[in-house]
């Protein structure tokens, strides 16, 4: 079993730290992005449409990109503790696996909505050059789909894990 930690645990602190500076510089490409809203508010006939659905989802973006920082610096620091064998280590994962089950569904939603979104603007620039968008439907939809089970399947998994009984007594407990 102790093999079963170390791996584990070595495998959420790499995944979580490179997560952590994924997300910082998806900060750094959005907040430049993020500048073309100063030069599209001198024309405020552009911030309509596709512009105003771009705008909305980099925002999303944005703010989904900084609670990640927060949220896989949590488990980096629940990976290190659960190496450590240290019963909060556990426990943070734990509650960070359920959370993520959360997070698919907030996530799916948001992603769904800002599809549609971007499909029925799409449809109407595309429409009026009499082409169809139908062959990009089902592509976005299926990555919506794929993206949820990417989210929730593993954090059913660690759940499990986590919640053996043999796992549970190897955890140093913390004096109250």
């Amino acid at each position: 079993m102790k093999q079963s930690v170390t791996v584990f645990g070595w495998s959420t602190i790499i995944f979580s730290s490179v997560l952590v500076v994924s997300q910082l510089s998806n900060l750094l490409i959005s907040n430049s992005i993020g500048e073309i809203n100063g030069l599209l508010a001198g024309y405020p006939g552009l911030k309509t449409g596709f512009l105003d659905t771009m705008t909305k989802m980099f925002e999303y973006n944005r703010i989904w990109s900084i609670y990640s920082v927060f949220y896989f610096f949590g488990t980096l620091i629940g990976g290190i503790q659960f190496v450590r064998l240290r019963e909060i280590g556990r426990r943070i994962l734990l509650m960070a696996s359920w959370v993520g089950i959360i997070n698919a569904c907030i996530d799916t939603t948001m992603s769904y909505i800002f599809w549609k979104d971007m499909e029925t603007t799409m449809s109407s620039i595309v429409g009026g050059m009499g082409m169809s968008l139908q062959q990009l439907n089902p592509l976005g939809l299926g990555a919506i789909i794929v993206g949820f089970f990417v989210w929730v399947i593993p954090s059913i998994g660690i759940i499990v894990y986590l919640r053996r009984p043999s796992l549970r007594t190897q955890m140093i407990q913390e004096p109250r």
